[in-house]
């Protein structure tokens, strides 16, 4: 997988941490984790300033504009992959795709870190003009999204519209623990922790262990160099989770696209 990745186009994965500082250290693990798996760097960290990860204090127009920006340079769609409140963000620029918000949206230059005077990007794949607004991007995941972070009034336009996924993402995957106090989930509600399509979006819940910990479970740079019987005990549903051997918080990776399981 390494040697593949590395000699192939790659979408720029967009990672969104958490809100509570130093959280953004836990989310450059991951990012660290998918590069020694052989992502390439350059399709992970900002061209501008190199950080790993965008704060979910961040416009979220920004982060819209900036996903046009990269399918303009790349003519491949960007994915997010967002932690916590970076959850709550990555849906809430899914919102901001389709025009829920806005009819408009500026595109973002990282480069210049700053709005572009347009709002409208030339399609790499067909040669027309479209507007940032109704772009959709292949695949978003989160990771222990909701709960108090709601309360936070960047993200008050979310608590109607977070478990409910738009069709700006083809394939969504929604990571919850099974008791997790930051993301106010709890053991037998599945209203807490479950998303659903609103339209024509693939939408997957996974439902990780009480034990694990929302803080620390992205951390998982250490993983690229483990053996398969590390990698492999990651829950994809209750019935795997039965079987699965007791996680460590250090040895799940459970944010990146996935490669098999049920819906």
């Amino acid at each position: 997988m390494r040697n593949t990745l590395t000699h192939l186009p790659a979408p720029q994965i967009v990672l969104l941490h958490g809100g509570i500082y130093p959280v953004h250290l836990v989310m450059n693990s991951f990012g660290q984790f998918l590069t020694g798996m052989g992502y390439p760097e350059a399709a992970i960290r900002h061209p501008g300033d190199r950080r790993w990860s965008h704060s979910p204090y961040e416009n979220s127009e920004q982060i819209t504009g900036l996903i046009a920006w990269y399918y303009e340079r790349d003519g491949l769609r960007p994915m997010m992959i967002g932690h916590s409140q970076g959850g709550v963000q990555a849906v809430k620029v899914l919102y901001e795709l389709a025009g829920r918000f806005g009819d408009t949206v500026r595109v973002w230059n990282p480069l210049r870190d700053a709005a572009e005077e347009r709002t409208s990007i030339v399609d790499p794949l067909t040669g027309e003009v479209r507007p940032v607004v109704g772009l959709s991007v292949p695949y978003v995941s989160t990771l222990g999204a909701g709960g108090a972070a709601l309360l936070l009034p960047n993200q008050w336009s979310m608590l109607t519209r977070l478990r409910s996924i738009p069709d700006t993402v083809e394939d969504f995957t929604g990571y919850a623990i099974e008791l997790d106090f930051w993301a106010w989930t709890l053991p037998g509600l599945p209203g807490t922790r479950e998303y659903q399509a609103n339209g024509r979006a693939k939408v997957r819940n996974v439902l990780l262990p009480a034990s694990s910990n929302h803080v620390l479970l992205p951390i998982t740079d250490e993983l690229a160099h483990a053996g398969p019987r590390a990698t492999g005990s990651m829950p994809t549903s209750r019935t795997t989770r039965r079987r699965a051997p007791h996680p460590r918080t250090r040895r799940m990776a459970p944010c990146g696209p996935p490669t098999s399981g049920t819906e």
